[in-house]
This record gives C-alpha cells, sequence and structure tokens, in this order.
C-alpha cells in the first residue's frame, strides 16, 4: 500500500493546469455572453412572455424566502459579506505565498487556479441570476406603451401650453386635497397615516389594483420591503431604495420616512420586484399607483411628485409663449406643503457632510449611473425623471372631465 503523500494534494499536472485554464476561461466567457447578448437576441415577445408569465414563477420563492424575515438579508449580507470578504482575500493573499514558498509553482498554480474556477462559478451562477431576476425585465415593453401614454394629443400633436397647465393645475389642487386630509405634528409637518408594515401592505393592494385595471402584467406575489437599520448611514449615498435581485428582496431607507417621497419610494421598489426594472417604468408606475390610492398620504406624495415634475417645464412654455403661469408658491394654501419641504431639507442638513461623505455620494452616484447604463438606460441615473408630458398625456387620457382646453 503507496504511503499517503501530504503534499500530493498541492500538485497538479501540466494537463490540470490547462483544464482549469479552460474552464475559468469558459466561465467567464460564458458569464460575459448570458450578461450581454439574450436582451439583443430575444424578440420583445418572448421577452414579455418571459416577464409576464415565467417570471412570477421564479420571483416566487425568492420573495417568499425573504419574505420570512423582518429585517433586511441584503443589509446582513453587505455587512456580514463585506467583513468576511476581507478576511478571506488577506487569507488568500498569505495563503498563496505560503504554498508558493513551501510548495513551488506547481503547487501554487493548483491553490490559485482552483479558487479563481470557484471565482468564475460563482460569478456565472450570478449573471444568471441577475437575467433571471432582473435583467431581462430591462427589455420588456415600457410602461408608458403599456398604459397606452405616449406623450402627444389624441390628434397626434403635442399638448398645448394651455393643457400643461391644466394638467399642472389638476396636480396642485389634488395635491392640496390630500394634504387637507393629513395629521401633522408640532410643526405643522404632515406625517404618514400607518406604520411601515400597514404602509407596506397597502402599498402591494394598491399595485395589484393598479395591475388589474391597466393590465400591467406584474407579479402577484406579495412582496415585504425591509427598512434597513443601517439607514442613517445609507442617506450619504443619496440612494433612498434597493432592490436585491439575488434575494428578491426590496429595501427602503426609513431613517427619515419623509411624506413628500416615502410612499413613491416604497411603491417604486415593490414595481422593481413585481418585474419592472427601468427606473423611469417603475417611477411612473409608483406615482400612478399612489394618486389612484384611497390613503390620502400616498396620493400628497403622487401628485406632489406630478406637480414638482411638470411646474419647471409648463413654466418654461409659457414664457416661451408668452402667457404667465400661477404663482403658486405664494399661494397661502400651500404654506402646509411649504412645511414638509422644509423638514425634508432640514434632515438632509442634519447629515455631517465632509470629504468622505461627498466621495461617497459622488462614488455611490456614478457607480448607479454606470450600472443603468450597461442594462440598456442610456440616461443612466437620469432615467428616474419621467417625462413631465406623459403626466400630461395620463391627465388627459384617464382622469375624467379631463379635456375641456382645446389644443
Amino acid at each position: 500500500m503507496r504511503k499517503f503523500d501530504k503534499t500530493s494534494r498541492y500538485y497538479i499536472s501540466t494537463p490540470g493546469i490547462i483544464l482549469n485554464s479552460v474552464l475559468i476561461v469558459l466561465f467567464f466567457a460564458m458569464a460575459i455572453c448570458l450578461y450581454i447578448f439574450p436582451s439583443k437576441i430575444l424578440s420583445q415577445e418572448v421577452i414579455n412572455y418571459y416577464s409576464e408569465t415565467i417570471f412570477p414563477i421564479i420571483a416566487l420563492p425568492f420573495n417568499s424566502f425573504s419574505g420570512f424575515f423582518m429585517q433586511s438579508i441584503t443589509e446582513l449580507f453587505a455587512v456580514v459579506g463585506s467583513g468576511a470578504l476581507l478576511i478571506y482575500v488577506i487569507y488568500f493573499v498569505i495563503k498563496s505565498i505560503v504554498v508558493a514558498v513551501r510548495r513551488g509553482g506547481r503547487s501554487f498554480c493548483k491553490y490559485f487556479l482552483t479558487r479563481i474556477r470557484i471565482l468564475a462559478s460563482l460569478t456565472l451562477i450570478g449573471v444568471i441570476l441577475f437575467q433571471l431576476m432582473i435583467g431581462l425585465n430591462y427589455s420588456r415593453t415600457p410602461m408608458s406603451v403599456r398604459l397606452k401614454l405616449d406623450g402627444v394629443s389624441f390628434n397626434g400633436e403635442g399638448y398645448s401650453c394651455e393643457q400643461y397647465m391644466e394638467a399642472l393645475d389638476w396636480a396642485y389642487f389634488e395635491m392640496l386635497s390630500a394634504r387637507s386630509e393629513l395629521g401633522e405634528d408640532y410643526n405643522g409637518v404632515a406625517h404618514m397615516c400607518t406604520s411601515f408594515d400597514m404602509a407596506v401592505y397597502d402599498a402591494n393592494s394598491i399595485i395589484l389594483g393598479m395591475d388589474d385595471y391597466f393590465y400591467l402584467g406584474l407579479s402577484p406575489t406579495y412582496v415585504r420591503v425591509k427598512p434597513v437599520m443601517l439607514s442613517y448611514l445609507w442617506s450619504y449615498t443619496g440612494i433612498t431604495g434597493f432592490y436585491c435581485a439575488f434575494l428578491g428582496e426590496s429595501n427602503i431607507n426609513v431613517d427619515y420616512m419623509d411624506i413628500l417621497h416615502f410612499p413613491v419610494t416604497l411603491c417604486h421598489e415593490i414595481i422593481h420586484a413585481k418585474g419592472y426594472s427601468r427606473e423611469y417604468d417603475a417611477n411612473t408606475a409608483a406615482v400612478i399607483a399612489c394618486i389612484e390610492s384611497s390613503r390620502p398620504d400616498f396620493r400628497y406624495a403622487g401628485y406632489y411628485y406630478i406637480f414638482m415634475n411638470l411646474y419647471g417645464i409648463t413654466k418654461e412654455y409659457a414664457e416661451h409663449e408668452g402667457v404667465s403661469i400661477p404663482d403658486y408658491f405664494s399661494y397661502p394654501d400651500f404654506d402646509m406643503v411649504r412645511a414638509d419641504i422644509r423638514a425634508s431639507a432640514k434632515y438632509d442638513e442634519t447629515l455631517d457632510w465632509n470629504e468622505l461623505t461627498n466621495f461617497i455620494n459622488s462614488f455611490s452616484e456614478d457607480v448607479n449611473d454606470a450600472y443603468l447604463k450597461s442594462n440598456k438606460q442610456d440616461g443612466g441615473t437620469e432615467t428616474y425623471q419621467v417625462p413631465p408630458n406623459l403626466y400630461v398625456d395620463f391627465y388627459y387620457t384617464y382622469v375624467p372631465g379631463a379635456g375641456n382646453v382645446s389644443n
């Protein structure tokens, strides 16, 4: 019987080196191809079929698993995983040096190639999960098309200045109406109507009802949005919500539940988890879900979003046409909205901005911009902004009594 050689597990033959190298190149090449080509090869019909029929089935176990936990699994992996990864990298470097010095070049090659092969395998699995959970959904038919909103009037021309102003009036007075129904704190700042968990439940119900009405092809799975414990630190990134495709989990910053933005952000992240990956798709659906809600806090946030998006372009349009626009911000009724805007700004002022936090904010913006551009969103972070003419189109298409102003 041959005596066991303790060094044999570190030895690798020349064919072994070649085989491992080929596997590494193959796995990485497959990962790159699977990331780039599916959206270019698959037809729109195939992608839409996947998004509406297959994706809900695949997403169900991920949503169900993450739904068992009240706290964010994504945050846990990010915090614990980052520390574990740093420790492993240090261990890997030290171990590689030890193996090279004590066992020689071939032993080092086996150790190094084995670890890189594992990394390549994990990368391939990660890309497959990414495409199944979010990647292919970037290429589905846009939300605006499903809603039959193209930003032009029924006669095929762009909307007139008067029509923009009518839509702006609609958003303004609906915003005030919803705001008047909300409770306030001692500073006159409006607050949410219910707890976080109830807001999440209601948001799911609202979106489900919107899907039934507009036939948007959303996944029916309940999405438990998770509050992030380190939300204060997360505020420095400028990101208020995050959908983790690998866990099927939606996360949200709750350090300051800004009533002007929180309901829209909440619905936005749920829309991502339900099958729409583009940012302007998620924002479009989130705002519409909010204004269609029976909750005044949701309606307030939705109409505020529309009003603020419409105001600038409508003012420019009016100046170009030589007509005046109402000075909404000077109206006494706007004071209650102004209190909420000031409270939101005051929260930003409480953050400790310095060179490090400015770098974190800028780096986060750049990474997010690059990520979006790599996934067919040419405008990068600018695609969060929904074109204002779509809201004008929504007003004239779906709001009863609209259209009294003619082109």
